[in-house]
């Protein structure tokens, strides 16, 4: 992931959890409405509601399809 105002966020194949199925490699937040900050994270998790809960975001996740 490319971001101007930093460093190039990278991940690597080797940085794998083993049982986890998903990956959240970056938090990009909104700046007072003017800038957004991004930050690399590389946090590994169960599936969508775990990532959700960990990061408070109150979504409800149901099942679907495309």
């Amino acid at each position: 992931m490319k971001y101007p105002a930093g460093p190039d966020i990278e991940v690597k194949l080797d940085e794998h959890r083993n049982g986890k199925v998903m990956c959240a490699i970056a938090l990009i937040e909104n700046v007072n409405d003017e800038t957004f900050k991004v930050e690399r994270l590389i946090e590994y998790f169960n599936g969508h509601p775990d990532m959700d809960r960990a990061y408070g975001w109150g979504m409800k996740w149901i099942a679907g399809k495309k």
